[in-house]
C-alpha cells in the first residue's frame, strides 16, 4: 500500500527566507526562483490590505514596506501572474533582488530607521503568498476607481475654471 502524500501546506515566511530567519540584519534575496512581487504605492496598498484582509480564506500574505520609494510589496506565487498586464501604478516583476529584513520567530519588527520593515508577517493562517489573481482584480478596480477620480477633478477644473471667466484650462 503507498503511503499518501503530506498535504499541501502554503509557506511561511521562514520557508521562503531561511536565510534572513533569527537574522541580526536583511539579507538580499532573488525573485523569481520562490515568490514575485506586485508593487503598490503605499496608499493603494493600504486600501487592498483594508478590502481583503479579513476575508475569508485570507487572502492577503506578508507585505513589506519600502521606505525609499514608499511601495508596499506583496509576494506573490511564482509564475502566478504571468500574463497579467498590471494597471499603474501598481508594478509586477518576476526577476531581480528585493532585500529582506530580519524574519524573527516572535514576530514582524521594525528597526525604525527608514529600512524596509514588515507590515504583515503572513495571514492568520502565516501564509506568505497573497492570491494573485484576487490582488490583481482588486487593484484593477482601484485603478479603475482612481481614473474616474482623476478625470471628476479635471472635469471640475475645467468648469470652474469656465465659471471664472479664465477661458480655456491646460490640464
Amino acid at each position: 500500500m503507498l503511503a499518501s502524500p503530506a498535504p499541501y501546506r502554503p509557506p511561511t515566511l521562514a520557508d521562503l527566507f531561511p536565510l534572513a530567519r533569527d537574522a541580526t540584519g536583511g539579507v538580499e534575496v532573488p525573485v523569481g526562483p520562490r515568490f514575485e512581487i506586485a508593487a503598490l504605492p503605499e496608499a493603494q496598498a493600504r486600501r487592498v490590505i483594508t478590502l481583503l484582509a479579513h476575508r475569508e480564506p485570507y487572502p492577503v500574505g506578508a507585505v513589506l514596506a519600502r521606505h525609499d520609494d514608499a511601495r508596499w510589496l506583496f509576494f506573490l506565487p511564482p509564475g502566478s501572474a504571468e500574463g497579467l498586464n498590471w494597471a499603474a501604478p501598481f508594478s509586477y516583476t518576476a526577476s531581480g533582488v528585493v532585500w529582506v529584513p530580519p524574519v524573527p520567530s516572535a514576530g514582524p519588527v521594525s528597526d525604525g530607521a527608514g529600512t524596509p520593515r514588515w507590515v504583515r508577517f503572513g495571514n492568520p493562517d502565516r501564509r506568505a503568498f497573497t492570491a494573485p489573481l484576487v490582488l490583481y482584480a482588486v487593484t484593477s478596480l482601484l485603478s479603475l476607481s482612481t481614473d474616474r477620480a482623476r478625470a471628476a477633478a479635471v472635469g471640475a477644473r475645467r468648469t470652474h475654471g469656465d465659471l471664472r471667466g479664465r477661458g480655456v484650462c491646460h490640464v
